[in-house]
């Protein structure tokens, strides 16, 4: 699948390389090739509990399916490790637009992972659905529903090398436990409220797991999460004219579960060509506290996005490292006038 979106978006590029600089030439040539190289190593990848994504607000709350106007694609590998250095890895698969029959965003999901600390791999698939249920000149409020399935095992590679190290009759029949651990299902609601200088969300899902045969006795499993985020634009408009060429965005994300307590705060600068982002991060539930950066590239209609930045752990006096590659096509929908569809319109929900 990682293959198959890999080369779907290399070939969506390739169609414009030769209409850019040399600069920008090599600086794709670049990024995508680190792409592909960190996506092969760890696209085996997390569990969604501790990461909060930069690149994809999809990824945060549903209600962001079809709120920009446009169908868009991001596809990505994110990586963190937690105070006792389990590292965890999430590839991910997100593309969302709004639907004129369905009068509302629609959005598809594809994970696969590895949870480090309770050493699990998971595989999952979701689908959202978004609406706005109040509009005003102020802005729209918009509500959504979204509905993942995953499918948790043991780790392939550690289950493969037991069962290599220990053939023997009387181990497997003492090691019962099956390969697959337990499924989940991972209901989740938002709602956004979006104007032209400010977004703002919260949302909320509550897993539901079905194990294969006994339950564990010590539930390391987090029971909710809630995911709260703000942010404002800063467009630098005077008098209805565009006096600079970017836009500076602050935000704070927290998120809050019965076991986590993460804040993300920082600031972003997006540049016709260029994104760049500065951010705290604040791990309360393990005591890590830390610095993570962004920089990216904007050619065109294809966003290409890196952050990396460590974390140190009071209890451990350790540090930790986390970061995220993502890659996002963006295809602008043009809505035509009906009176005179020669004159294009813009038009969101």
């Amino acid at each position: 699948m990682f293959i198959f979106v890999t080369n779907q978006i290399i070939l969506y590029i390739l169609l414009q390389y030769y209409q850019l600089t040399d600069i920008l030439k090599t600086g794709l040539k670049i990024a995508i090739c680190a792409l592909c190289l960190f996506g092969s190593k760890v696209s085996t990848g997390q569990s969604e509990g501790t990461l909060l994504p930069m690149s994809n607000k999809l990824l945060l709350n549903p209600s962001f399916a079809g709120l920009s106007g446009s169908s868009d694609m991001w596809t990505g590998v994110q990586f963190f490790s937690n105070s006792g250095q389990e590292a965890n890895h999430l590839f991910s698969l997100t593309y969302d637009h709004y639907s004129e029959k369905l009068k509302g965003g629609v959005g598809w999901f594809f994970y696969q992972g590895i949870d480090g600390k309770n050493n699990s791999g998971f595989t999952g698939a979701g689908l959202a659905y978004a609406k706005s249920v109040y509009t005003s000149d102020a802005g729209n409020l918009i509500a959504s529903a979204n509905l993942n399935s995953f499918i948790y095992t043991k780790q392939l590679y550690g289950y493969t090398s037991e069962r290599l190290a220990t053939d023997s009759d009387d181990y497997k029949q003492i090691n019962t436990d099956p390969f697959r651990k337990y499924n989940e299902l991972l209901p989740r609601i938002g709602l956004v409220w979006s104007s032209s200088t400010i977004q703002t969300g919260i949302s909320f899902s509550n897993p539901a797991r079905f194990f294969n045969g006994q339950k564990p006795t010590h539930d390391e499993y987090s029971d909710y999460i809630s995911v709260f985020s703000i942010s404002k634009k800063f467009e630098g408009i005077q008098q209805g004219l565009l006096s600079k060429p970017y836009m500076t965005e602050p935000e704070i994300v927290i998120l809050l579960s019965d076991r986590q307590f993460v804040i993300r705060t920082g600031i972003k600068l997006e540049h016709t060509k260029n994104n760049f982002g500065l951010f705290l991060l604040n791990n309360i539930s393990d005591e890590m506290y830390g610095l993570t950066g962004l920089i990216g590239w904007n050619i065109k209609n294809i966003k290409i996005n890196f952050s990396g930045g460590c974390l140190y752990s009071l209890p451990l006096q350790t540090f930790s490292f986390n970061g995220e590659a993502f890659i996002g096509v963006v295809i602008p929908e043009i809505h035509f006038n009906e009176d005179k569809p020669w004159r294009p319109s813009e038009k969101l929900f």
